[in-house]
């Protein structure tokens, strides 16, 4: 049977715009919002703040729960929940990790651009709840 891993992201609204991050999963390039896995005995909202520093460089304040998305990782089939909160970030000035080996680039885009086929995902539902939930 395969393996579920809790995972947490961040719509980092500002004003009609929210922050993506490209991505490298495998040998594709994706598109995704900041976040990752919740470690065990972490709770879900320190997750979230500790993956937006460390992807991002940002400071948020975590204001509601959107919903759930969920994918298998194409690196090894394991199955990841998201729990996809919106927030509003204590400044803009992102600031990408150093010698990035898994994110490329970050860009601000509001939600027609995103659903739209130039941002390619690795999977549907990321879409299917931005296009529900943001507005």
């Amino acid at each position: 049977m395969g393996e579920v891993h809790p995972a947490v992201k961040a719509v980092v609204l500002d004003g009609n715009r929210f922050l993506v991050l490209e991505t490298v999963i495998g040998e594709k390039r994706v598109w995704d919002l900041p976040g990752g896995r919740v470690k065990h005995g972490e709770s879900p909202y320190g997750a979230l703040n500790r993956e937006i520093k460390e992807e991002t460089g940002l400071k948020v304040d975590i204001v509601d729960s959107l919903g759930v998305y969920w994918y298998l990782r194409v690196t090894d089939g394991k199955q990841i929940v998201c729990n996809a909160f919106s927030c509003k970030p204590k400044s803009l000035d992102v600031s990408l990790p150093p010698n990035g080996v898994f994110i490329k680039s970050s860009k601000w885009v509001t939600k027609e651009e995103f659903l739209s086929n130039d941002f390619v995902v690795d999977n549907e539902s990321l879409k299917e709840l931005i296009s529900e939930k943001v507005t």
